[in-house]
């Protein structure tokens, strides 16, 4: 099993893309190409044939700005911007940890100057679609998951302060819906599912509530 890591801060140090082995801590990929910009706060995920695809984010292009802009990784260990797929917003901080369901990333909420409510949905070569379910207030720097075929699931974030709230958002009937609350605030944090004894749960850990949280 391989982990990609491309992007993020210090911004300088994000265009090195990273690939490390869970099973041989010497390996060593010199094949990808730095990335093409300066770039962190984006959103990635891994497309159909294990394609990885970022988009949004704030880029350094002259000048720091919010970015509509899509990237694929190339056979030839480049990145390429897509021509085709583009935000209709641009945002960063629209989600830690990456949704894809059929062959569809989807970026939520996130922020400009102000934090977001829409959510869009993109794969590569194709034009960005905005869903008609919003998140009920602004929010950046929320984790998100992917629940089943039909759902992903939203997990605290900020509005401006730290959030409790998690929601699911369903991609089949545009329908959003409340989740539990969270025992502890928090945003900048990390999410995934875990399987024991063949159960699976949805794990939270780190981010920011008053301090760094542990």
């Amino acid at each position: 099993t391989k982990i990609l890591i491309a992007t993020g801060s210090p911004s300088g140090d994000g265009r090195n893309t990273e690939i490390v082995d869970l099973e041989d801590s010497n390996f060593s990929c010199t094949k990808v190409e730095p990335f093409p910009v300066k770039l962190y706060g984006a959103t990635g995920g891994l497309m159909k044939g294990q394609k990885p695809f970022i988009c949004g984010g704030r880029a350094h292009i002259n000048g720091w700005t919010s970015s509509k802009d899509c990237y694929q990784l190339t056979e030839a260990g480049s990145w390429a911007k897509d021509q085709t797929a583009k935000l209709n917003t641009a945002r960063r901080y629209s989600g830690i940890g990456s949704v894809v369901i059929d062959n569809n990333m989807f970026l939520v909420g996130g922020y400009i100057e102000n934090r977001l409510t829409s959510i869009e949905m993109l794969s590569p070569d194709a034009t960005s679609q905005t869903l008609s379910v919003q998140l009920p207030t602004g929010l950046s720097s929320h984790c998100q998951v992917q629940w089943d075929s039909d759902k992903f699931f939203i997990i605290g974030g900020s509005d401006g302060s730290k959030r409790d709230e998690t929601y699911f958002i369903n991609v089949k009937t545009n329908q959003r819906t409340n989740g539990p609350s969270l025992n502890t605030a928090r945003y900048s944090h990390a999410c995934g599912e875990l399987v024991v004894n063949g159960k699976s749960y949805i794990i939270i850990t780190g981010g920011y509530n008053d301090g760094i949280l542990r």
